[in-house]
């Protein structure tokens, strides 16, 4: 208990001591509160100069040893005022004493300290001893004038708050931009003096002074023209601004100054117009005034083209909209056809002036072809609606697979010819005729209907089961060939077949029209499978059998329609893969249609083989075919190939086509360098065989690349590699002769100036005496008034007129 005592009295005993010191040493130095040399005691906020960046602390560590440097470590520096601030500051151990068994230790914590009041925890062998509380204080701005007229000095007053002194403090003023950093500094029982200089990009150039605690000091400056000037107009005008103020603290005296610490402090104010702006506003005034004047003249003829233009306009979006309500049960070429023709007609529209002699033809031919492109919006619009209804039958199974494939003939039919680039009269009544026919069949058919259908499946039944040599109760006895044997396995069971003594109708009756055309239609499917298959099987045949041995035991509208295509398939000779083998061969090309495409242009771009039978397999509908067309000329930000080492070919080349042996036609992405992941993706992606694409009127080039998918797998360059098949095409838009376009300016450049001057002459004496009137009652107004103050002259319209006799000048009320 008394060797307690004693170590406590110990530690009161250091405490003191080094609160003595620390009190001494602020009153030898009164312009700091805390010097670099001197330290506070533990539980104590620390209060630093802004010129300063580093203080001394006295902690107290329980040790057995004397600590060491490598004994204390500081965290990161939280600051309130600036919480994302990231800081970590370093200490220094000067001194240690010891005191019974703990350890006074005197350390220096250095860094970057910001503005206000921050913490800095201290660990000492890994364990928090303590949490250091420092504020950091500055110059305060006082009286900073809310109202600044150009024509007078701009005054604000800057004081010190605290006990803390200042030698050197530089400033510099910044509104939108502009830059001040010289000014004149006046102090109490001081003379005024001036320093500073108009470069500030050099602070030593900047205005300084020195600044005793819980002093003040008063600057004055000239404000600068750039303070009036709204840069986005190019003009002066009054109104508020926000800057800065800015602060530079610094320390070593003349000989090594170094600047420790920057304060920003907002400032706002509003600025008021002196003579030579409104000089300026006059020459402003004047200048709208004569585009009213001029345009009083253009908007004659300009107006009522313009208004036509605008209903153009209109009408375009409103195609849009429609257009963008289409679903994606339409076919995607003529959904994009749609939009392509919608953004032809608009930039026929925009080709010429309003004012432009041409304008009324152009007019005439957008609003023909819009006319057209809505009747046509219409049809696709009903067909989109009917594939909606096919689809729901489909999907519900309302309606028998064979009334489901005469709609779709129908529709096909219609959507085919609705692709036409142009259209007769025959066209459209074969469009009508198609969709009406194919919403008669959507419609619930009538008894009569109903009769006539289970009476052709009656004979499809009896047809299909002579065949097959359909016995009751023991089903179809048919024997067929070794090779076909297997397929008996989609034989439908005997007991769901017709009893003994039924033609067909009662069993058609009893599972309904819809089963009943599914089973037979299955049977049907089996029987031409029998008539299409050779002699001999081989490997491919035998992989078709068990693939429709899969799809026919469960007849189901998808399972018979992908059980067609491979029979087609099988008709034709040709699968997948031997389009996948033609394309890995380089035996395919991009076709353009037309050849030459110009900018501001349509074409369609084709993936076509150099085998005829290729082009119509029906082996296609099964390999995804993905364009990606750059947006930008030059260049193709896909995400594979930025610059391909690629054999180009223009859009006047003979064929079209990249050779099938250069390098080039057939692509590996791994072989060309990646785009950056800053780069934002620019092309447009489209699906099919055959798309149809717009080239904006700014292109001058436009890289065009292919990509293949089948199996939802992308179809790579050989068998045995992982790296996707690419073809690449570059397309040479096609540019209107530069020296021709050169010369037509010239001409039109040469007829504007002439009028100008001709016009100028003539509106020199009414154009000065509105604008000196104008401005005299200060309605400078803004640009729409002054212009429509000079379109509206009765002074300036007599003259343009003609017409003689006095006129009234009117004014901005």
């Amino acid at each position: 208990m008394a060797r307690g005592c004693r170590i406590f009295a110990g530690v009161l005993l250091v405490l003191s001591a080094v609160h003595q010191a620390s009190a001494q040493n602020a009153q030898e130095a009164p312009s700091r509160a805390v010097p670099s040399d001197a330290s506070t005691p533990p539980d104590m906020p620390v209060l630093l100069s802004a010129n300063l960046n580093s203080f001394s602390k006295t902690l107290l560590v329980s040790a057995a040893d004397e600590p060491k440097q490598e004994d204390f470590v500081v965290g990161p520096l939280a600051s309130t005022e600036s919480p994302d601030l990231q800081i970590l500051p370093s200490i220094q151990v000067q001194k240690a004493l010891k005191a019974g068994n703990k350890w006074a230790v005197t350390a220096t914590i250095s860094g970057r300290i910001p503005f206000g009041t921050s913490t800095v925890p201290v660990y000492f062998q890994g364990t928090k001893i303590n949490t250091l509380r420092i504020i950091k204080t500055g110059l305060a701005i006082d009286n900073f004038p809310q109202v600044q007229s150009e024509d007078q000095d701009l005054l604000f007053v800057l004081r010190n708050p605290t006990s803390i002194g200042y030698d050197s403090v530089s400033v510099r003023l910044r509104f939108d931009g502009t830059d001040v950093c010289d000014f004149s500094v006046e102090q109490f029982s001081k003379p005024p003096t001036r320093s500073g200089s108009s470069d500030c990009a050099d602070v030593a150039k900047w205005s300084s002074f020195s600044l005793p605690q819980y002093a003040g000091v008063s600057l004055r400056t000239s404000p600068p023209h750039g303070w009036f000037v709204d840069k986005a107009a190019g003009l002066a005008r009054s109104g508020k601004q926000k800057g800065v103020l800015t602060l530079r603290y610094v320390s070593g005296g003349d000989k090594a100054p170094q600047v420790i610490d920057e304060q920003n402090i907002p400032v706002e104010t509003e600025f008021k117009l002196g003579l030579r702006s409104r000089t300026v506003n006059y020459l402003w005034v004047a200048v709208w005034l004569l585009v009213g004047a001029l345009g009083s003249v253009l908007l004659r003829v300009a107006i009522p083209n313009y208004r036509r233009f605008r209903s153009l306009r209109e009408e375009l979006i409103e195609v849009a909209k429609v257009t963008r309500g289409i679903t994606d049960e339409v076919d995607s070429m003529l959904r994009v056809q749609l939009r392509v023709e919608r953004l032809s007609l608009d930039t026929l529209r925009k080709a010429v002036s309003v004012i432009s002699p041409g304008f009324t033809s152009v007019e005439q031919r957008v609003s023909s072809g819009i006319t057209t492109l809505k009747r046509r919006i219409d049809y696709v619009r009903r067909l989109d609606a009917s594939l909606n209804r096919l689809h729901l039958l489909v999907a519900n199974e309302l309606a028998p697979p064979t009334r489901i494939a005469a709609i779709e003939r129908h529709l096909d039919l219609a959507s085919e010819a609705l692709q036409s680039v142009q259209f007769r009269d025959e066209d459209w009544v074969l469009i009508q005729q198609t969709l009406e026919s194919a919403d008669k069949l959507l419609n619930d058919p009538t008894e009569e209907d109903k009769s006539a259908f289970q009476t052709s499946l009656v004979e499809r039944w009896k047809n299909i089961s002579g065949h097959f040599k359909f016995v009751a109760g023991a089903g179809l006895t048919l024997t067929l060939p070794i090779d076909l044997q297997p397929m008996t396995s989609s034989f439908p069971l005997p007991e769901s077949l017709p009893k003994d003594g039924d033609d067909g109708r009662k069993w058609i009756e009893e599972i309904g029209t819809v089963r009943a055309d599914l089973q037979i239609s299955a049977l049907e499917l089996i029987r031409e499978f029998e008539f299409l298959a050779p002699a001999a099987f081989t490997d491919h045949w035998v992989r078709a059998r068990d693939r429709l041995i899969t799809w026919l035991a469960t007849p189901a509208l998808d399972n018979l329609n992908e059980a067609r295509s491979l029979l087609r398939q099988l008709a034709e000779g040709v699968d997948p893969r031997a389009l996948i083998e033609a394309l890995q061969a380089g035996e395919a090309q991009i076709e353009l249609d037309p050849q030459s495409v110009g900018s501001g242009e349509r074409v369609r771009m084709s993936v076509r083989f150099r085998r005829p039978t290729f082009n119509s397999a029906a082996a296609r509908r099964e390999i995804l075919c993905e364009w990606r067309i750059s947006a930008q000329s030059g260049t193709l930000q896909s995400g594979t190939p930025e610059k391909a080492p690629v054999t180009t070919s223009s859009a006047g080349d003979a064929g079209n086509s990249l050779p099938p042996a250069s390098p080039g036609s057939v692509l590996d992405a791994s072989e060309t360098s990646p785009r950056s992941d800053e780069s934002r993706p620019s092309y447009y992606r489209e699906r099919g065989w055959d798309v149809y694409h717009y080239f904006e009127s700014f292109l001058r080039s436009c890289p065009v690349e292919v990509r293949f998918y089948w199996e939802g797998k992308p179809v790579t360059v050989n068998p045995g590699s992982d790296r996707p098949l690419i073809y690449q095409y570059e397309i040479d838009l096609q540019v209107e002769n530069a020296s021709r376009r050169k010369s037509a300016r010239k001409d039109s450049v040469r007829r504007v100036i002439f009028e100008t001057f001709e016009l100028g002459a003539v509106l020199l004496v009414p154009l000065c005496a509105l604008a000196i009137s104008t401005a005299d009652q200060n309605t400078t107004g803004f640009w729409w008034q002054l212009v429509g103050l000079g379109f509206g002259s009765d002074t300036i319209r007599s003259v343009l007129s003609g017409q003689t006799g006095a006129a009234k000048t009117s004014s901005v009320v």
